[in-house]
């Protein structure tokens, strides 16, 4: 996951995330940057036993999303539900969480 922050000013932030299913967090982490102009931060995490999305078993998730200032006061905060799926070529044909 990559998240592209963009500001005015330099500031140090905390970014938080968490990964819901249901109402169980499945992942949570946090980084603390300094952040000036355009900046990307990234949240990597492999989960094997991720229910996958697809048209016919559309599954979603939760994602949580807080941005928080040196004295831990929230900025700002989005929750959005997300789906994963895997995609690739193999002989020559396209798979899609295959």
């Amino acid at each position: 996951l990559d998240i592209e922050l963009a500001t005015d000013i330099t500031s140090k932030i905390n970014v938080d995330i968490t990964l819901f299913d249901d109402n169980a967090a499945l992942y949570s982490d946090k980084q603390s940057l300094i952040i000036s102009d355009k900046t990307i931060v990234s949240f990597n995490k492999v989960f094997p036993e991720i229910k996958k999305w697809s048209a016919e078993i559309p599954y979603l998730y939760t994602l949580k999303i807080v941005l928080k200032n040196k004295k831990d006061n929230v900025l700002q905060a989005i929750t959005k539900k997300v789906g994963f799926r895997t995609s690739e070529v193999k002989n020559g044909q396209y798979l899609a969480n295959g």
